[in-house]
């Protein structure tokens, strides 16, 4: 009978080797770009011919050539698939600007997104899936998520960079900043009905501007003009 042999990790001068990871354990991939890519166009393809509601996972198969559980595993509803094919799509077409002065990339920006949600034929997506995310909890976290954040972290950059520059007052309140401007569009977009256009958002830009540039530091002198105006009180 032979003596058996000491396994590797059993042998003198060596260490034990890393352990080998069972299937399935590891963290689960997202959706190589061209799955994504096939994904998203097949369901912008669908919203332009059916409101978003009435996209299914069936047919988005049937149109991209993915299969429905590759769908499934990576969206895990109809909501989120078409939540993440607007933002892929709207993001390939309002690239962030950097012109160098704060109000043109304000300008810029906001004009891409009014462009996307009115001439783009967007509004009633981002309309429908705004009701989604206040009927549905749980899509709502993905819907401010994806969606909102996004945004607001592209108004927020903006801005950011403006006070580098020295263009935006350093004490701006950035939240509130971005709350007018991305509000705003919004709220005539699902309130007023009123149109989101290149008017509107010069408009925009100007009044909420008008709170955010930066202004040369007050010496004082002003302070003390108005001080010397104001009429004494009688004795």
């Amino acid at each position: 009978m032979t003596r058996s042999q000491p396994r590797p990790a059993e042998r003198p001068g060596t260490a034990p080797g890393p352990p080998v990871p069972r299937a399935g354990t590891g963290a689960r991939r997202g959706p190589s770009e061209q799955t994504r890519r096939r994904v998203f166009l097949a369901v912008g393809a669908l919203v332009e011919r059916l409101d978003h509601r009435s996209v299914t996972v069936d047919a988005v198969a049937r149109a991209s050539g993915v299969g429905r559980s590759t769908i499934y595993r990576h969206w895990p509803s109809r909501q989120v698939l078409v939540l993440e094919a607007y933002s892929w799509t709207t993001n390939r077409v309002t690239p962030l600007p950097d012109t160098g002065d704060v109000v043109e990339d304000l300008r810029v920006y906001l004009s891409e997104l009014a462009f996307c949600t009115s001439f783009g034929g967007a509004a009633p997506t981002v309309a429908g899936l705004l009701v989604d995310a206040l009927e549905d909890a749980e899509f709502a976290v993905a819907f401010r998520r994806v969606l909102v954040g996004e945004r607001r972290r592209a108004f927020a950059t903006i801005l950011a960079r403006g006070q580098q520059r020295g263009q935006v007052r350093p004490d701006l309140d950035r939240d509130a900043a971005v709350d007018a401007l991305y509000g705003a569009l919004h709220h005539r977009l699902l309130m007023s009905g009123q149109p989101v256009d290149g008017p509107f958002v010069a408009a925009l830009v100007d009044v909420v501007t008008r709170g955010l540039v930066a202004r040369p530091a007050d010496d004082g002198s002003a302070a003390a003009a108005r001080t010397r105006e104001r009429p004494r009180s009688a004795d």
